[in-house]
């Protein structure tokens, strides 16, 4: 409820807010990601979903 009445300023930074503070998204290497990565997570979505690219 904090970060959605939160100033625009601190709720439109792209963070992850935890606790009314931004926390960082991955605390281990191997859950970071890739482009490539998010690319094929994108693709097999549309493809499970029947969703044409455009």
């Amino acid at each position: 409820m904090w970060l959605a009445a939160a100033p625009a300023l601190a709720a439109g930074t792209g963070r992850f807010w935890h606790d009314r503070r931004p926390r960082p998204e991955h605390y281990v290497p191997w859950t970071w990601e890739s482009a490539a990565g998010r690319e094929h997570l994108w693709e097999r979505c549309r493809t499970l979903t029947g969703t044409s690219r455009g």
